[in-house]
């Protein structure tokens, strides 16, 4: 299912990933939050320990984007995350 993101004032009908990122705000005046954040589990934290901290971040944000997302797809987000970080130039940086 798709991550939905509503308003923190409630006003403003629930939004898409690429709907909240490209309005910016809801209409109602509210930042988008989303309307439900599972719980990581203690195996995925594990899981996560090894990785760099761009593809710990690129993990993260696929909690928030749905896999089937028409937008951002899994590969997008990679190159996204990817462009991101090498700008910084220097794989390293935290």
């Amino acid at each position: 299912p798709a991550m939905k993101f509503v308003s923190v004032l409630g006003g403003a009908e629930p939004a898409s990933f690429s709907e909240a990122v490209l309005n910016g705000w809801a209409p109602d005046g509210g930042m988008y939050w989303p309307a439900a954040v599972e719980p990581v589990s203690p195996r995925t934290l594990s899981a996560w320990e090894s990785l760099s901290y761009p593809r710990l971040c690129e993990e993260v944000l696929k909690r928030f984007i749905a896999a089937d997302d028409p937008d951002v797809t899994p590969l997008d987000l990679a190159g996204i995350v990817s462009a991101a970080f090498s700008s910084f130039g220097d794989a390293e940086v935290v």
